[in-house]
């Protein structure tokens, strides 16, 4: 009988709720799902207009190419048109210009998506790589190894692994302060401010010499 009875309710309940007998709720859920296909619609439009950017950065450069023709030949290589020799157009697009847009379209959404998982894990819509101090320490390595000629390695790639190194500096702090008892999302946000504004006096500093050396 309780079983019943549960199930009346139930079912009195789901009648009253398509019946509208809750209209503030039935407005919330209203609001929230249009809420999520205009988020849809500008997913959507921010690809779109990447792709037709990185077309357009295709065409940009000292041999002109007209944005139908590069498109064209982006379209032919997908479909697995291609000559036997390529053409000058072709060699252009394809082998010079295409790895270093496909590059910058990867390095964006790797970008975006670091944002996005920095912004959820301090819950901090101002959570980024220069609030949590990560920038200035990559400006200060590729600064020293610029101006001050210190680098952790030799070699071409001197200057992106110092970068990345001295970026690593505000990480650990960062983790450091994170397991500090009572730490909040803002002492966190105020650690990595605090270490920007450092790092950032210490590559000023750096410049001015270099400047007057």
């Amino acid at each position: 009988s309780i079983i019943d009875n549960d199930s009346s309710i139930t079912k009195m309940a789901v009648k009253e709720w398509l019946d509208g007998a809750y209209p503030e709720i039935h407005q919330d859920l209203q609001t929230y799902h249009r809420f999520n296909r205009l988020k849809f619609v500008f997913i959507i439009v921010c690809i779109i207009v990447a792709f037709v950017t990185a077309g357009y950065a295709l065409a940009i450069g000292e041999y002109d190419l007209s944005f139908i023709d590069t498109y064209s030949l982006l379209w032919h290589h997908i479909l697995g048109d291609v000559p036997e020799e390529l053409s000058i157009q072709e060699y252009v697009v394809w082998t010079l210009r295409s790895p270093r847009v496909i590059g910058g379209l990867l390095a964006g959404a790797a970008l975006s998506v670091g944002g996005v998982v920095m912004q959820g894990l301090l819950k901090n819509p101002l959570a980024d790589t220069y609030t949590t101090g990560i920038s200035s320490g990559a400006s200060l390595g590729a600064t020293l190894a610029i101006c001050a000629g210190f680098s952790v390695v030799a070699g071409q790639y001197s200057l992106v692994v110092n970068a990345f190194i001295f970026s690593l500096i505000p990480m650990f702090v960062i983790l450091s302060v994170s397991k500090l008892k009572n730490a909040s999302v803002t002492t966190i946000i105020m650690a990595g401010i605090a270490i920007m504004y450092l790092f950032n006096a210490i590559t000023s500093l750096l410049k001015i010499w270099a400047e007057s050396a």
